[in-house]
């Protein structure tokens, strides 16, 4: 069976998912919404995840390579997506559309400052 155009979208967007923050980032996403007690860390929010809100995890230097304790902090969507209107993207990330592997994205990721300690 053929698969649908949708479908393949999907599939590539799941696959460069997975290239940028890496294969295990669902269950390491989900290990530090708990550590949170699902519950958006913006002293502005603090709302509890509930059905229809979605929780995230915010990259506080734009890079979703760099997983540092200090760099990551628990969002509901909508503040997750104010804070990244006023975030300089990562070079990786704004690469990726192109990428399809792991190397592309490291070595994009080694000629960004912000990114020298990993």
């Amino acid at each position: 069976m053929a698969m649908t155009q949708m479908q393949a979208a999907m599939q590539l967007k799941q696959h460069k998912r997975k290239v940028i923050y890496g294969k295990d980032w669902n269950l390491i996403a989900n290990g530090i919404k708990a550590a949170a007690h699902y519950t958006c860390q913006d002293k502005q929010c603090q709302s509890k995840i509930t059905k229809g809100n979605k929780l995230t995890i915010h990259h506080k230097d734009g890079c979703p390579r760099n997983n540092e304790k200090t760099n990551r902090e628990v969002l509901c969507q909508a503040r997750h997506l104010y804070k990244q209107k006023f975030l300089e993207p990562c070079k990786a990330l704004m690469q990726a559309p192109e990428m399809t592997n792991i190397e592309e994205i490291e070595a994009i990721c080694q000629t960004c400052p912000r990114h020298k300690q990993f």
